[in-house]
């Protein structure tokens, strides 16, 4: 009986003892988690996660469009007026008098660029009209005789050939008249001649005029820059020049690095045997 107390008795002091050491656990750590750390530790910097490495490329889909593709072509060329008009003298033997443009004068069409001495030809026209007039008077005589004549002639009191006299007279001094007529105008024209007219408007590009010249019969006075539009005449080669259809909208690149648009008018049908280009 003592033998089996006594093993009670060492069991029971074995288990209060693993209950105090666990109880006594409990109580240290419980009260380590809830004090405040010690200020003077050291406390290591909290290190950030890396972040997500970034992509090398961004990539944005786009739907496919139809766009012109533009050609660049390098050539060398005159700048030359679109079209020009040489202007000239109608009348000869007369004095210019007055000049009233310069080059680079912009002009409309019927504005007057120069005026021819006047003298002369009022003098020759008031001589054509007098003749008109000595010609409509000799005509009212003949066709009176002429009259008296066609009066006459079934009585037999005039020879048929006097009658034919009187008519040949006035058929001649109408033609006289015709004549003067036509000198008459012939004058006038030439007094309108005097001035010298713009055919169109545009920029006077070329001045030969000059005051106190005597004008001699197409000599060119002026000449006239139509409506002042200018053209690129390029030299392309004969590779560039298959690129090219008449009716092509260009921008030309200047030397000054200005720009100017315009439109392809003409094609050369040829290349220059000598130096392989086309205009």
């Amino acid at each position: 009986m003592s033998a089996l107390h006594a093993r009670r008795s060492y069991w029971l002091a074995v288990t209060l003892l693993v209950f105090s050491l666990i109880a006594g656990a409990s109580w240290f750590f419980s009260r380590a988690a809830s004090s405040p750390p010690d200020s003077t530790q050291p406390v290591e910097p909290v290190k950030a996660a890396p972040s997500a490495p970034r992509p090398a490329l961004a990539i944005t889909a786009e739907k496919p469009q139809a766009r012109p593709l533009a050609e660049q072509l390098s050539a060398n060329g005159d700048i030359a007026p679109w079209r020009e008009a040489s202007i000239g003298a109608d009348v000869n033997s007369l004095r210019l008098a007055e000049v009233r443009v310069d080059v680079g004068d912009s002009v409309q069409k019927g504005q007057v660029l120069a005026v021819f001495d006047t003298d002369l030809v009022e003098a020759d026209r008031a001589q054509a009209r007098a003749g008109l007039a000595e010609a409509e008077a000799a005509l009212i005589d003949a066709s009176g005789n002429a009259d008296r004549a066609r009066a006459i002639a079934p009585s037999g009191a005039m020879s048929k050939q006097q009658v034919n006299q009187y008519l040949t007279a006035e058929k001649t001094a109408q033609a006289r008249v015709k004549a003067a007529q036509a000198l008459v105008e012939s004058q006038d024209l030439r007094l309108k001649h005097t001035q010298v007219l713009a055919p169109d408007a545009g920029v006077i590009s070329v001045r030969n005029a000059t005051v106190g010249a005597v004008a001699a019969p197409g000599m060119e006075l002026f000449r006239l820059m139509l409506r002042g539009r200018l053209e690129w005449r390029a030299e392309v080669t004969a590779a560039d020049l298959t690129q090219l259809k008449i009716g092509l909208r260009v921008r030309v690149t200047l030397p000054g690095g200005s720009e100017a648009q315009g439109t392809l008018r003409q094609l050369a049908p040829t290349v220059d045997p000598k130096t392989r280009y086309a205009i």
